[in-house]
């Protein structure tokens, strides 16, 4: 076997970095989808018992005014 050349493991050394960035790139766009998902989802959960209590609230102060 064969030693590898300076210029063969540069290209190695690329192929890592650009794989690194594609893979970071990836990887970070699914993160942050998967993030707004459960944000999205938690932000309409809060709203929806916001809209419950405000409601709630609302027929409680009917009842004695």
């Amino acid at each position: 076997m064969r030693d590898i050349t300076v210029e063969e493991m540069d290209l190695i050394s690329g192929g890592d970095e650009i794989g690194g960035a594609v893979g970071g790139a990836i990887g970070g766009a699914i993160g942050g989808a998967t993030g707004a998902a459960i944000g999205t989802a938690l932000g309409n959960e809060f709203l929806d018992v916001g809209q419950w209590l405000s409601d709630a609230w609302d027929w409680i102060w009917r009842q004695f005014s």
